[in-house]
């Protein structure tokens, strides 16, 4: 195990990222040791793990036959029941403060499942999660000024390939029918509070526990789809083979919003919001499985498009967090 002495200001503001080593900062008086991890690649691999079940999520919930505020009353009262007794395992606690960090998360992440599950219904997966896809290029429009993270020319380009790539999909979509303009302006709804979500998740994570958060995300979105579905013509119970897919819905749903929430630590949000892009890609190739709702040519060229955007940001990312670390070993000196 090697050893080496940073000085607070050789950190300039970001974390070190050195592979299996220990790390000594230096503070006038006392030296700390502090082992670092891959924390970047851990971040990757947490992203990728959300992404996982999301898609599963995607796909139980499309063509439910119920309202979006149906799917998101019941669907969210399950995970909020597991995620209850988690954060009670864990020994957590709900604060009035960690409330006060998640209120505007909470607002968005209610009114995005809400508006999701619903545009699901009316019209194609596919339309759906490509419309929502476009929250990573947009949300890279806000990451320099909320986070002090340099938008570099690499995810400019990505996000731009990513966007042709989103765009060839919705035309190729549209040309084979099914689409709804209801279904569509839902989604883009979603599309906005997701992005939303999404900046105030990063803020709300440096205060608020990952199981905590999402207790409290899925909770009140529950509480509030609740209230409302008994002015709707719904009926309220779910028969059982409807439970059994809300049940699944909550676990994948649940894992995957917790891994992306939590893999916010380790990663850039920037980078982050590129590598949920394989969402859509996933759960427009689960919809021709199961939906037959069919993958054109054009389809085809968009999701090589966006996943060709991924793999780059992905290596740009790696290759950037060697030249980093080469750097920064090179200024303190490591022996």
């Amino acid at each position: 195990m090697r050893n080496a002495q940073i000085r607070p200001n050789d950190l300039g503001g970001d974390h070190v990222d050195v592979d299996d080593m220990t790390i000594d900062l230096t503070s006038e008086n006392e030296i700390v040791s502090v082992h670092i991890s891959r924390s970047r690649l851990i971040g990757i691999a947490g992203v990728l793990a959300g992404v996982i079940f999301l898609v599963a999520a995607n796909v139980l919930g499309t063509k439910f036959g119920r309202s979006g505020i149906w799917i998101t009353a019941w669907r969210s009262a399950i995970a909020a029941l597991l995620l209850g007794v988690y954060v009670k395992i864990r020994g957590q606690h709900i604060t009035k403060e960690s409330i006060r960090y998640c209120i505007i998360p909470v607002i968005a992440f209610t009114i995005h499942i809400i508006c999701f599950y619903q545009a699901i219904q009316d019209t194609t997966l596919t339309n759906v999660v490509i419309i929502r896809s476009l929250q990573a290029p947009l949300t890279l429009l806000f990451v320099g000024s909320q986070f002090s993270e340099k938008v570099k020319h690499s995810n400019i380009v990505s996000a731009v390939i990513a966007v042709l790539g989103v765009l060839l999909t919705v035309w190729g979509s549209a040309l084979n029918g099914g689409n709804s303009v209801r279904g569509d302006i839902l989604a883009f709804c979603a599309l906005c509070a997701w992005i939303v979500l999404y900046i105030f998740t990063k803020k709300a994570r440096v205060h608020v526990g990952t199981a905590s958060f999402m207790f409290i995300t899925t909770t009140f979105s529950g509480i509030v789809a609740a209230t409302i579905l008994p002015f709707t013509s719904q009926g309220l119970m779910p028969t059982a083979p409807e439970s059994i897919k809300l049940f699944s819905m909550a676990v994948c749903a649940s894992l995957g919003h917790g891994f992306i929430s939590w893999a916010h630590k380790y990663t850039k949000l920037s980078t982050a919001s590129l590598l949920t892009l394989l969402t859509p890609v996933g759960s427009t190739i689960c919809a021709a499985i199961f939906f037959d709702q069919s993958i054109t040519l054009l389809i085809s060229i968009g999701i090589l498009m966006v996943l060709g955007s991924v793999a780059f940001v992905i290596h740009m990312d790696r290759a950037e967090n060697k030249k980093s670390k080469a750097a920064r070993l090179d200024k303190v000196g490591v022996r």
